[in-house]
């Protein structure tokens, strides 16, 4: 996992994390840092999205994300239905949050793909990302997780902006 890291310290295209089978939060860049400043439970993403109040105002398109990440869960938990760590975060999220449960009893199953999503950052405004996630050979059961705006869009201009307020340089696909 070292050279991950140093790929992530060095990743300035984006924001940019480690996840788990879980969505917990393993590593970030600090522009991912950055884009998830101000909300609750940034150490796992399945977390932030159905325990944060905040969230449906942050992801725009927040019912169709949500629904990804949890037929994404439920693929992992099929594959892996004895690891306790898994059940737990789906009891977790079954008890306190009524839109994950109602979402987990639809059973939809999908592996997630390459997507655009939709960001009110309260900084810099509405930014879309198009996230790739990447398996870490070196670390089974993790995944590099990328996103990057269009080249020349607001979105890319909004990242860089984000990055300039936070003290970092952001090439988007240019280098300077």
């Amino acid at each position: 996992m070292p050279h991950v890291l140093r790929l992530l310290d060095g990743w300035d295209h984006g924001p940019a994390h480690v996840l788990n089978r879980r969505t917990d939060v393993l590593a970030q860049n600090a522009l991912c840092v950055a884009l998830f400043e101000g909300l609750e439970h940034t150490d796992n993403v399945l977390r932030m999205f159905f325990l944060n109040p905040a969230a449906k105002g942050f992801w725009t398109a927040w019912e169709q994300e949500a629904q990804r990440l949890v037929a994404h869960l439920r693929a992992v938990v099929g594959a892996d239905h004895k690891n306790p760590s898994l059940l737990e975060l789906v009891e977790e999220l079954s008890e306190d949050s009524e839109d994950f449960q109602q979402m987990w009893a639809r059973h939809d199953v999908r592996y997630r793909r390459g997507d655009a999503i939709h960001f009110r950052h309260p900084l810099v405004g509405d930014l879309i990302l198009w996230q790739e996630a990447f398996s870490v050979d070196s670390a089974p059961g993790q995944r590099l997780v990328t996103m990057q705006a269009e080249p020349g869009s607001p979105s890319e201009e909004a990242l860089a902006k984000l990055g300039a307020m936070m003290g970092l340089v952001c090439t988007g696909h240019r280098r300077r």
